[in-house]
């Protein structure tokens, strides 16, 4: 089935733009490809995985996807790093776009364009077209010639989620809109129950989202070379919020590494926590009927168009043999498919990554069952990627200290733009 492809690559050099190579060898031995894939999906999640695989195996007998479970994405990026250094690395795994961007500086992800624009085998343009644009500018990468290193996966979006019954119960009619009044009602909140507000879960991907927010972009390129944007109003603002908040005692800072924010949120000891959208199927399920609650978008500044940060993994694939490679891409390509990305939303919380799947069962019907249930699926079009650059990986270990350092007051909210500034600076300038 994958004969036509690889004849017609035999000759071309498929450049990825960071050394990765295409499909050019003669045509696949007979019998099974096997593919190799590292994900990050347990419990739920994972059996969903199984499913789809096994699915995907009866449509395409002549491959065999063999899921690895690593851990969390740290600890995935940790062993692919081991494992570009020592060899015996996956065919395909899951990564967020700062780690896909390592993988590229290193030469062995491979690109999907051509792969795409097969037109046996690929995606054609009304079909690319249904996938989310949002979902395709945050896996095409300028620093490496434009090209499209990873595709969509596990997509989620950065979300607010809220105790309607206490909010009202404080005064206020509707959830907050914008940041000052966010800090409102924290402040009101906390003289009726006499606890924080906001059950605070320290994270590089909120902090991003907040600087957006309040207008501002996170770096910029001049004279070919980048720089970021911590030292803007926008970025001064968004951890002035945080500082706010910590002095004010409107907020507490949960255990890092858990969620027990969620616990919080659903026990009712904090009326808001910022998220990811995955985090509605475990509220639903423990908060039930017992109070009214929601999730909307993060609030934004005066003036600043509702803005949120997208979430969620992408998948890439290594460099490898065109046998492999090929049946690594005619994996994504179902996974991406509107039946079987609606099905996987429908029963793990992310999102799917195409516009029809929402007239696909059984997503339809779920959406249709409460607000909530595409609450995240309405919120896509403003989502916002983060940067894919080689070094926001590193720089994403600086937010999370910087943001740390303002909570528990070792530094003010203006000494941690200088220092975050700086340190971030260094990482893409080298």
């Amino acid at each position: 089935m994958r004969t036509s492809l690889i004849l017609a690559l035999m000759t071309a050099l498929f450049v990825a733009g960071c050394g990765g190579e295409g499909p050019r060898a003669p045509a696949p031995s007979p019998g099974i490809t096997e593919v190799t894939f590292w994900h990050t999906q347990s419990a739920e999640n994972a059996e969903a995985l199984k499913k789809i695989i096994s699915d995907f195996s009866r449509a395409h007998p002549d491959i065999k996807i063999t899921p690895q479970y690593t851990g969390g994405y740290t600890d995935l990026f940790r062993k692919m790093r081991a494992a570009i250094s020592g060899g015996n690395m996956p065919d395909l795994a899951v990564a967020y776009e700062s780690m896909v961007a390592e993988y590229a500086s290193a030469g062995v992800v491979i690109a999907l364009d051509e792969y795409i624009s097969d037109p046996e085998h690929g995606l054609p343009k009304e079909k690319m077209a249904d996938i989310f644009p949002g979902y395709i500018a945050t896996n095409t990468f300028e620093e490496f010639g434009g090209k499209m290193l990873s595709f969509p996966f596990t997509k989620s979006n950065l979300m607010m989620y809220f105790n309607l019954d206490m909010i009202r119960k404080a005064g206020f009619e509707d959830r907050p809109k914008t940041w000052d009044e966010f800090l409102s009602q924290c402040r009101a909140i906390r003289k009726m129950t006499g606890r924080p507000a906001y059950a605070l879960s320290v994270d590089p991907s909120t902090i991003d989202g907040m600087i957006y927010s309040f207008g501002g972009e996170l770096y910029v390129r001049e004279d070919g070379k980048r720089r970021t944007l911590f030292d803007s109003e926008a970025s001064r603002n968004t951890f002035a919020v945080i500082e706010t908040l910590a002095k004010e005692k409107l907020a507490f800072q949960i255990n890092p590494g858990t969620y027990d924010d969620r616990d919080a949120l659903s026990a009712e000891r904090a009326a808001f926590m910022i998220r990811s959208s995955t985090s509605r199927p475990f509220l639903e399920d423990t908060i039930k009927d017992r109070f009214e609650w929601g999730l909307s978008e993060i609030p934004h500044a005066e003036g600043v168009k509702p803005v949120t940060v997208m979430f969620g993994a992408n998948i890439c694939v290594f460099r490898s043999t065109p046998e492999r490679q090929l049946a690594a891409w005619e994996f994504i390509k179902y996974f991406v498919s509107p039946k079987v990305t609606a099905l996987w939303a429908t029963e793990t919380g992310y999102l799917p990554v195409r516009k029809t799947a929402l007239n696909e069962e059984p997503y339809k019907s779920f959406a249709e069952a409460h607000p909530r249930n595409r609450a995240a699926f309405d919120v896509i079009p403003i989502a916002r990627p983060e940067p894919n650059l080689a070094g926001w990986q590193e720089i994403r270990k600086h937010l999370d200290r910087a943001e740390t350092s303002v909570i528990t007051g070792l530094k003010t909210a203006a000494e941690t733009v200088v220092e975050l500034t700086e340190k971030s600076n260094k990482v893409l300038a080298r």
